[in-house]
């Protein structure tokens, strides 16, 4: 069977995919306050719900996404689990939730749980922000973060700490490496490649019946690490994505 022909979406389709992607974004996070509130299976209900919502809203784009899991990680339920992950484009999201298995929450801006609906939904759905900012604000964040890992949630973040504009993969920020060694998690590094072909960072060039190769690189245990030792962690996990994503120094 032939494949769909990629080709660059107009303004226009680029505003009713903006449109729709609003819509089922809206939907979503009712459907997130609904469950957190009134039904006994949340963490199910709400993984159900994100995942319908990634399907949504890259069903219209055509993407096609290539899991690649070399080193056949399973993502065991019963352990703290942190997925740290490229970011160079607002699919990379949709893109994680449909690639790999499991319950997962970002660590996201605190800004955003100020958003009507959407704070709401991400407060009550298991997303969780560390305000760095705020030391005694900074431990309650944290504690709500280990809680969260220890119902099975596996947390995403992306240690560049913004979308890389370029694609590359830019200089790694230290929180996240606190958080995975206060917890004792395991680190498990994917890469997503392709996806600034398919949409870059801040702009509204967006191909349509493209493809990415999502990564599942092999784990790494945080627990081996000490406060001291975060560098060397820092170092390990980058230079694994790196090679990953074929990037190196």
């Amino acid at each position: 069977m032939m494949a769909n022909k990629k080709y660059t979406a107009s303004r226009l389709h680029v505003a009713w995919l903006q449109f729709i992607s609003t819509i089922y974004t809206i939907w979503a996070c009712i459907k997130i306050i609904y469950f957190a509130h009134f039904t006994r299976q949340k963490q199910k209900s709400i993984d159900k719900v994100t995942n319908v919502w990634a399907k949504h809203i890259l069903k219209p784009t055509g993407l096609k996404i290539n899991v690649h899991n070399p080193h056949q990680q399973k993502f065991k339920i019963g352990k703290p689990i942190i997925l740290m992950c490229n970011h160079a484009s607002l699919y990379d999201i949709p893109v994680s939730y449909l690639a790999i298995p499991g319950s997962i929450r970002m660590l996201t801006k605190k800004e955003l749980f100020n958003i009507p609906i959407l704070g709401a939904a991400l407060s009550k759905g298991g997303w969780v922000s560390i305000d760095r900012t705020n030391s005694e604000q900074a431990r309650k964040d944290l504690t709500t973060a280990k809680a969260e890992l220890e119902k099975g949630i596996m947390l995403w973040i992306a240690p560049e700490g913004t979308r890389s504009r370029d694609g590359k993969l830019h200089k790694f920020k230290k929180g996240g490496f606190h958080l995975a060694i206060e917890t004792g998690a395991t680190i498990i590094p994917i890469a997503i490649k392709g996806i600034t072909d398919v949409l870059p960072s801040n702009t509204v060039k967006l191909v349509i019946n493209g493809e990415v190769d999502v990564v599942i690189g092999t784990e790494i245990n945080a627990a081996d690490f000490d406060k001291k030792q975060r560098n060397e962690l820092l170092a390990l996990v980058e230079d694994e994505m790196r090679l990953m994503l074929g990037q190196p120094k």
